[in-house]
């Protein structure tokens, strides 16, 4: 089986918590393997065009057997839980700015990778752009003074 980095498991398993319900049952009875399959489909096009469809099914097919109420959830259930994980990014990230405002930018970089669990497809590179500068200036010796 394929392994997959931390940060593409948490995409696997938020695409699993807010879309495989939209897929299981229905009119044609779709069940866990068909909800999975046009979850990886549908909504991780880049994981299985990195990986292949059959990996990423998989590793879907995992989440929903560990978790089958996922398959169950109402569309207000799925909003909800995307929302939380979007408002828990945002904080974490304001939690950064004022790290690195204090100039704590170990603390800000930590605060940024905990903002990459909670929305892990959302792109964080600016952010940490900016604290890798800030602590290259941090670290550059200071210029010697002229005589």
């Amino acid at each position: 089986m394929h392994t997959f980095t931390p940060v593409e498991r948490l995409i696997i398993r938020y695409a699993a918590e807010d879309h495989a319900a939209h897929y299981y049952g229905t009119v044609f009875g779709f069940g866990r393997d068909d909800a999975a399959r046009y979850t990886a489909e549908g909504h991780l096009r880049a994981l299985v065009s990195e990986y292949g469809l059959t990996p990423v099914h998989r590793a879907l097919v995992e989440v929903l057997t560990e978790r089958p109420e996922l398959l169950t959830r109402s569309p207000a259930e799925r909003a909800a839980g995307a929302q939380a994980r979007a408002a828990q990014a945002d904080a974490q990230v304001q939690a950064a700015g004022k790290a690195f405002k204090a100039g704590d930018l170990e603390r800000a970089s930590k605060l940024i990778d905990d903002a990459e669990t909670f929305a892990p497809a959302r792109n964080f590179d600016g952010y940490r752009e900016k604290i890798a500068a800030a602590k290259a200036t941090a670290a550059a010796p200071a210029a010697p003074l002229a005589s």
